[in-house]
């Protein structure tokens, strides 16, 4: 099972990033995705995870919007979002989302609740709850 992640600049080591820090958001995605895939050394993967959502909802669909065309295009099998404590950010995500998120990725532990809400949500709409630390 192969799974990577997208992640945004602002997460990013700034002495390794896998695409033009200065091209348009589309694109950062476009190049991070093929460098995964190089990496992976894979023309396929199981999962691509948005690591946490964007500063702004619209920038955080933009990026959406690409991982789409990778499913749409046999890349990527499933979607998924890391770093979502927000159950109102996480279901407007899912509900603009044409494909919807399969897996919400995040920390389990007692300061969140160990996120007992959203993975009521992640249960109802058929999601997988993936926990770390």
């Amino acid at each position: 099972f192969l799974q990577t992640k997208f992640t945004s600049l602002d997460g990013q080591d700034p002495e390794n990033v896998p695409y033009d820090k200065s091209a348009d958001l589309e694109d950062q995605v476009k190049q991070s995705f093929k460098a995964s895939l190089t990496n992976l050394r894979t023309s396929y993967l199981d999962s691509l995870v948005l690591h946490s959502p964007m500063r702004t909802h619209e920038d955080t669909m933009r990026v959406w919007r690409v991982f789409e065309s990778f499913v749409d295009d046999e890349k990527v099998r499933s979607l998924g979002i890391s770093n979502c404590y927000d159950l109102a950010k996480l279901t407007k995500i899912y509900d603009e989302a044409r494909i919807k998120p399969s897996v919400l990725q995040n920390r389990f532990y007692t300061k969140s609740g160990f996120d007992a809400g959203l993975r009521q949500f992640c249960q109802a709409k058929g999601m997988k709850y993936q926990s770390f630390w």
